[in-house]
């Protein structure tokens, strides 16, 4: 679902005039009617105020089955106080201090993607990170559109999983 957004997202420019895009967007689920209704409304609500953009959502039953991928489990301390994206960047830095202050070191950092979350000789060699393994690629030499309005629903929807395996309310 984040990766169908964030394709959407970027591939389509923004209008001239204007500001917002229309998406319909068709995704094959094992459980559609858990997708439909409240959940689906949720859903449109929050794209909407993050990306400015019409979304619409038509979850379709898969027409067959597909066996859950082997995965290792994400490791996750515990007790956990809270679970927070981190994309490295200064203001994940910075909100990550806070809040470790505040928790007293028992956060979990989601990071996307398969780089290193951990440096050699940095003070952060032991704090815990889950990372995520994330991808869009690109379907033409560049993607269109740079403001990528969704960046937040992906690093969220995925830190709300997190959150939801390691038991922790925040």
């Amino acid at each position: 679902l984040a990766a169908a957004v964030e394709f959407c997202d970027r591939v389509a420019t923004r209008p001239t005039l204007g500001w917002g895009r229309e998406f319909k967007v068709r995704i094959p689920v094992h459980e559609p009617d858990r997708w439909c209704g409240l959940t689906s409304e949720k859903l449109v609500d929050a794209l909407s105020f993050l990306t400015g953009d019409r979304w619409h959502f038509d979850f379709k039953p898969r027409e067959r089955a597909i066996e859950a991928p082997a995965q290792r489990t994400l490791d996750m301390p515990s007790p956990s106080a809270a679970v927070l994206p981190f994309s490295d960047g200064l203001d994940s830095r910075v909100v990550s201090a806070l809040v470790e202050h505040e928790r007293q070191s028992r956060l979990i950092r989601v990071r996307l993607g398969s780089g290193n979350a951990q440096r050699a000789g940095s003070s952060r060699t032991n704090q815990p990170f889950a990372r995520v393994p994330y991808k869009v690629k690109e379907s033409s030499p560049r993607f269109r559109e740079s403001s990528v309005r969704s960046r937040g629903f992906k690093f969220t929807t995925l830190s709300g999983v997190a959150a939801y395996l390691s038991k922790v309310s925040e």
